[in-house]
């Protein structure tokens, strides 16, 4: 996948001819290559597989560059659209990926998933009631779908509803009991609501299920902040920046455990180490050091 990013879009599409036979039955599957002419169906597949591989490997510009004359090619294929404003919403236009995910549903009206990405672009463009709509109508086709009360558990936090958040949680993990992000996202609303101690034993739930959520840790550092033990903070916030240093919330509240201590120059040190992950987090820190 390195090598992939790497490289000019004609020479990754030749890379990506391993995987053309499978995208191609996949799509025959589906029953999307009706009327195509062998060489536009080679040409969209191989541009599809190139597309799928570079968003797996994160790298959404190229998945783009793959994926818009994709639909050119192949305007019939939902999965395509819908995989095209995937790409577009981590690349921040989210206009246009509203624009190509509505083509996705457009052709195809009872997939869940669709509306589910839909309400993440909406939420992302802070359109937070035009995005819950879209997860009740995920959740419409399929009750049991945990992406979509996960997202709309997010939604409903944001708005600081916090009641209907935590049932959102907690009816995802009714489903899959197994779902971390879920159960952490609960933790996350019982923070917020004030309620540090259930809060806490959702995490220790997480952490003995996986030791290596991250995020995890620097909720539990937040709580204890917020209950102004200091010592627990530091610990996990540098439990977790020991498992991943260019964890920008780690960082920021690290660098709030340190003000508090009025160590200032290591207060200082963590925002400039800030800067280069998450520039809104670093001004922040500075306006609470001061000058």
């Amino acid at each position: 996948m390195v090598a992939l990013a790497a490289l000019s879009l004609a020479a990754a599409t030749s890379l990506a001819a391993g995987s053309i036979d499978s995208t191609l039955a996949d799509f025959a599957d589906a029953g999307e290559l009706r009327g195509r002419a062998s060489t536009e169906v080679t040409c969209a597949a191989r541009l599809v597989a190139l597309g799928e591989a570079a968003y797996e490997a994160q790298r959404y510009d190229l998945a783009e560059r793959a994926l818009r004359p994709a639909v050119v090619l192949w305007p019939d294929s939902a999965r395509i659209w819908d995989l095209l404003g995937r790409a577009l919403y981590r690349l921040g236009s989210y206009a246009t990926a509203e624009a190509a995910i509505r083509e996705a549903l457009r052709r195809a009206p009872r997939k869940a998933a669709y509306y589910n990405h839909l309400g993440l672009v909406l939420l992302a463009a802070n359109r937070p009631m035009e995005a819950i709509a879209n997860y009740f109508a995920a959740l419409s086709i399929d009750p049991a779908y945990g992406e979509a009360r996960y997202n709309l558990g997010y939604a409903y936090l944001g708005q600081r509803r916090y009641r209907m958040a935590e049932a959102e949680f907690r009816r995802a993990l009714a489903y899959d009991g197994g779902f971390l992000r879920a159960r952490h996202g609960l933790a996350v609303t019982l923070r917020q609501d004030g309620r540090y101690e259930e809060a806490l034993g959702e995490l220790d739930t997480v952490l003995a299920a996986d030791s290596s959520f991250v995020d995890a840790y620097v909720e539990r550092g937040f709580i204890g902040i917020q209950q102004r033990n200091y010592a627990m903070a530091e610990i996990e916030f540098r439990r977790a920046l020991g498992r991943k240093p260019s964890h920008a919330q780690a960082r920021y509240g690290l660098g709030l455990v340190l003000v508090s201590r009025r160590e200032w120059v290591a207060a200082q040190r963590q925002c400039d180490s800030l800067v280069a992950v998450d520039s809104t987090l670093a001004g922040r820190l500075r306006r609470i050091i001061g000058p």
